[in-house]
Formats: C-alpha cells, structure tokens, sequence
C-alpha cells in the first residue's frame, strides 16, 4: 500500500489512509458546490461532511473553505484541491473503485472550447471510448475558459492561443490562419488574396470581442504591417462576425477553420498576416496522474498530427 503521509503533493500534517474519508469530503464540496449536495454524492449525512471539514482543516492548520455566501475556495484551498484529487486517485487504484475509475467506466469530465469546429472531433472519440463518462461541454472565448479552469468550472479545454501558457499542461492540436469573410456581392467578392492595408481602406472591419485570440492575433498582424483600421465594429463571436458579413455590414475577420461552408460568403486569403493562432489541448498543471485528465491527453496525441515537428506537449 502506498504511503501517503510521505507523498509530497500535500504539505501540511500528516496524510493517512484515515484521512481520506476527510480529502473525499473536501473534494465533495467543492466539485457538487454545497455541503448538502455533497452530503447526498457521498451517501453520508451533512453534519458528518460538516466534522470532516473541520478535521482536515485541523490536520493541516489550515482554511480551505469560505462558507459564506456558499462555497469558496480559499488561496490555500486552491492550492490544495487537486492534489487532494490526486491523492484519492491514488488510492482507489488499490481497489475495485480504481479499476472502474481507471478504466473510465465512471466519472465526469468537464470540456472547454473555443473551437467547436476543431473541439467536437476530440470530444466525439472520448465518448467513443469512454462510454461511461459523462461529459459536460461549455464554450466560451479564450480569456473566459482560462479563467474557467482557474476556477475549476471545466477540467481541461480545446483553445485558441497565440501561445501555450507555461502554467498550463498543454498539447498543440493545429494552427488556425486569418481570413477575410465577405459576402458575395460585396466588391471584394472577385478577390482570392488580398493585405491588411487593403483590408482597412476598403470597408468597415468586423472584429471579435476583447478577450478573443481572433482579435488579438489580428491586432498583432495589423501592428507587424503597419496598419490601423479606422472603422470597425465588435461582434459578440465567429458566427456574428460571418452573419454580420453575409448581411453587408462590411469584412468578417474570421480563422480559416471556423469558415465552413456557407453560400452567402466568400473567403479571402489575408496573404501579409503573419501571425498565427494555435489550437491547444490544455489543463492545469496539477492534474498529471489522474487518470480522466490522461484519457483527454491521450486522445489528444492519438488524432493530432503523428510529425514529432509538430507535436509539443508541456506536463
């Protein structure tokens, strides 16, 4: 049997397998949100959830929850949660409970997309596989699934970045390039190439929100080729900017790959926009060993590109 007191993922008192009735209750309350839906996952009653809150919190000298207003996380408690996960891993792996969870015959897993064009390929073969775990979507840009994931509001996400984050466990998946989206009897209609400057003197640019790498990536090619568009206006996501496009209301900045097929636009190539957005599977840092995380990985390594040129995982 594994010696958890020795392990080092936990770092204040001692950690026994008497403890992890008190780890579970923890991890309970924080992935259900309350003390009594905790209560009800772990078939115990809540004053007992309640005394084993208290317990660990004893055990380590420290506050791992705000109980007002809910259910918080304190700093500590952040620090804290996924190891605890980790270490109830561990221990159910001694057991008929890992088998199934090893296996994936059980469980959840929460799954952020920025780019459901790329994301549902990766989502579609976890089910395949694993036909016991429940999976969650949610979608949502860039900067609102990172804090997601800080939150612990999903487990791992398929996003759009100019660059892998070196907090984060992630796997490039592909590269996404910059396109203008018009539609067909718009005067650029003709035009299969076309540069940034053109771009901006030609009609009002449709940019994504803040906070998308779409505007951020085209924010850095404008700045690389000197140029500024004067009019523009902010559309709320990909499908706005290609529907403001159809209805005339001027250029749709879009990724290639989120173009798809629609009759009423035309794609033109932006031939001086240099910079990049790459598409990476990612998670905390923290969650390595456990074994849904893994699952996610490794389907991630098994439909990316097979060149060792382009695959680059950070754990």
């Amino acid at each position: 049997m594994a010696d958890l007191s020795r392990n080092p993922a936990m770092a204040g008192g001692p950690i026994s397998m008497n403890s992890l009735g008190e780890l579970r209750a923890f991890v309970a309350v924080v992935e259900t949100g309350s003390f009594s839906a905790a209560a009800q996952a772990l078939d115990i009653s809540q004053p007992t959830v309640s005394q084993r809150l208290r317990s660990l919190e004893t055990l380590f000298g420290l506050r791992l929850l705000e109980r007002r207003n809910g259910v918080t996380l304190t700093d500590a408690g952040r620090e804290i949660f996924n190891r605890a996960r980790f270490l109830i891993s561990q221990a159910d792996e001694l057991g008929g409970l890992a088998r199934d969870l090893g296996e994936l015959r059980h469980g959840r897993l929460a799954i952020g997309f920025s780019t459901p064009n790329v994301a549902m390929p990766y989502i579609a073969r976890i089910c395949e596989m694993n036909p016991g775990l429940a999976i969650q979507q949610v979608t949502g840009n860039t900067g609102e699934l990172l804090e997601l994931m800080e939150d612990f509001g999903i487990d791992v996400a398929i996003m759009t970045m100019k660059d892998a984050p070196a907090n984060l466990r992630s796997f490039w998946l592909e590269s996404q390039y910059l396109v203008a989206a018009v539609s067909r009897d718009h005067p650029l209609a003709g035009r299969d190439e076309i540069t940034l400057r053109e771009i901006a003197e030609s009609d009002r640019v449709l940019l994504r929100e803040k906070g998308s790498v779409t505007r951020q990536v085209f924010e850095i090619c404008c700045e690389m080729a000197n140029t500024d568009p004067e009019n523009t206006m902010q559309v709320p996501s990909r499908e706005a900017a290609k529907e403001a496009a159809a209805a005339g209301l001027g250029i749709g900045i879009v990724f290639d790959s989120e173009f798809g097929e629609d009759a009423r636009l035309h794609q033109i190539k932006i031939i001086d926009a240099a910079a990049r957005g790459e598409v990476y599977g990612v998670s905390l840092q923290n969650t390595v060993g456990l074994p849904v995380i893994e699952a996610f990985f490794d389907i991630c390594r098994e439909l990316s590109a097979r060149d060792p040129d382009h695959i680059r995982l950070v754990d």
